[in-house]
C-alpha cells in the first residue's frame, strides 16, 4: 500500500500568484481527502509530545475543517501494522 505524508503547516505555494490562506489550502486538502476516502488517512505526528494525546487531538480538531463524524473516523483509523489482525497474520 502507498503511504503519503502531509504536514498542513508546510504546504508550499505552487503558484506565486496564489493568494489563498492556509485555512483555504487546508480546506482544499480536506476536499481531496474526502475524494480519496477518509479511511485511507491516519493521523500522526513526529512533533515532540507537548500535551497528552487527548489534549493534542482537541487542539488539532479545532484547526481541521472536517465534520464531527469525519473527525471520529480519522481518530479511529489505524495503520495496518498496528491492527491485531495484521500482527496475527505475520
Amino acid at each position: 500500500s502507498a503511504v503519503a505524508q502531509f504536514d498542513p503547516t508546510a504546504v508550499p505555494h505552487p503558484d506565486p500568484d496564489d493568494k489563498s490562506s492556509p485555512a483555504e489550502r487546508l480546506a482544499a486538502y480536506v476536499g481531496i481527502m474526502r475524494t480519496v476516502g477518509l479511511d485511507r488517512f491516519v493521523l500522526a505526528s513526529d512533533w515532540p509530545a507537548l500535551h497528552p494525546p487527548a489534549e493534542y487531538f482537541a487542539i488539532e480538531r479545532t484547526a481541521f475543517p472536517v465534520t464531527d463524524a469525519e473527525w471520529t473516523q480519522l481518530r479511529q483509523n489505524r495503520a495496518p501494522y498496528l491492527r491485531a489482525e495484521w500482527t496475527r497474520s505475520r
